[in-house]
């Protein structure tokens, strides 16, 4: 699971770096047990660089956290304003960017599959928001259809990270509408 590159954060009690502070403000409080972060050492020394790795379990963690506001049992672990604004773009850029995806589907971090034109966003809900990992690795949640999915593949290659989540929330439509 590739997240943002900043190798430093600004936290005096996690000595700054964002595998500490990941540690001691997320991993902690929600329980994951597992996972690993990628080293770079360089001039500067050794400091985490791009790579986080979890299992689809500990995944499904900060998936079905997020997708209850930020919340994990009674505790806020993720600020809700956060949550709120990985709903909308980041920002106003238009246009094709990184990986030919519109800069429209992307937010704070988070993709937003529903907001890409074509086939790609077809039958993904609008509030559907996903990270991709290399190696096909995926969090994804859908609050609109109380969805977390995680996938874990151990390989790498070409994933369909639109069309695994459109099938998972395909099947959860469907399963509501045979309740009717």
């Amino acid at each position: 699971m590739r997240i943002g590159y900043s190798h430093k954060l600004t936290t005096s009690k996690d000595d700054g770096y964002y595998d500490r502070f990941a540690t001691a403000k997320l991993f902690e409080p929600l329980g994951i047990e597992k996972w690993w972060f990628e080293y770079f050492d360089g001039k500067i020394g050794r400091h985490p660089s791009h790579a986080l790795g979890l299992p689809a379990r500990e995944g499904a963690r900060i998936g079905y956290c997020l997708l209850r506001g930020g919340r994990w049992r009674e505790r806020q672990v993720v600020p809700k304003w956060f949550i709120d604004e990985t709903a909308a773009p980041t920002h106003a850029v238009t246009g094709i960017k990184s990986f030919e995806r519109d800069a429209q589907s992307f937010s704070h971090g988070w993709e937003l599959p529903g907001r890409l034109g074509g086939e790609r966003g077809r039958g993904i809900p609008a509030d559907a928001r996903f990270k991709p990992g290399s190696g096909g690795q995926l969090i994804a949640w859908t609050p609109s259809l109380d969805l977390v999915i995680t996938r874990q593949t151990g390989g790498s290659g070409q994933w369909a990270y639109e069309e695994y989540l459109r099938l998972a929330c395909q099947a959860v439509l469907h399963q509501e509408g045979s309740k009717e």
